[in-house]
């Protein structure tokens, strides 16, 4: 019978070093991944921040008509010129006007296609409540979303699913009308004007959770 050649010395203590390496490594990923720190691939983290849409439809000094709206995954208030594709936009703000073409004292948040929907899930009567009802919700609910304009009263919480259904929550900061509203850069609205300022959390992934 052929006898294998003889590894010798040197060469077991290589092959039990890498063995021991392999054993250390395996054990190290192992307690990583049950820690609560763990450090293997997760959903991502959600984006939050503060917006302000202005409601109405403005003119720059180029004499260029816009609206405002907002996007969550660019985390900013974008504006659209008339003709152009409003494809990243997951919200407008927008007034109530009667049959005489006056303002109802209402701002309402308005979706940007037919795709993105609305729940109103309370709030309250004052900011603190409002902001501690915010902060607790955690969850999307299982309740349905309504394709449908939404109230944006003050300390109002409310709910938005995009049309790539992902999810976001806002908190209504303030609302404002006026008749006449001007941008920081010069742009301006005659009529039927006002914002809406809120905080929101927006959770890229898809998944229904914001921790």
């Amino acid at each position: 019978m052929r006898r294998l050649p003889d590894v010798g010395e040197s060469g077991r203590t290589s092959i039990a070093f890498r063995s021991a390496i392999l054993v250390a490594l395996f054990t190290l990923a192992a307690i990583s991944c049950s820690s609560k720190r763990c450090t293997c691939p997760r959903r991502e983290t959600p984006t939050s921040g503060r917006a302000t849409v202005r409601v109405g439809l403005f003119t720059d000094k180029q004499g260029r008509h816009f609206s405002e709206g907002f996007s969550f995954s660019r985390g900013a208030t974008t504006r659209v010129y008339l003709g152009a594709d409003p494809a990243e936009i997951d919200f407008f703000a927008a007034v109530k006007i009667n049959s005489e073409g006056k303002a109802l004292g209402v701002v309402y948040l308005d979706q940007a296609d037919t795709t993105g929907d609305f729940l109103s899930v309370g709030g309250g009567p004052s900011e603190e409540e409002g902001r501690a009802a915010f902060d607790s919700l955690e969850c999307v609910p299982r309740s349905p979303f309504h394709g449908v304009v939404c109230p944006a009263a003050p300390y109002r919480v409310v709910l938005v699913r995009t049309k790539h259904h992902r999810f976001g929550k806002i908190f209504v900061v303030d609302t404002t009308l006026s008749n006449h509203l001007e941008t920081p850069d010069g742009a301006s609205c005659g009529t039927c004007c006002g914002q809406v300022t809120f905080d929101w959390v927006f959770q890229p992934d898809g998944e229904r959770c914001f921790k």
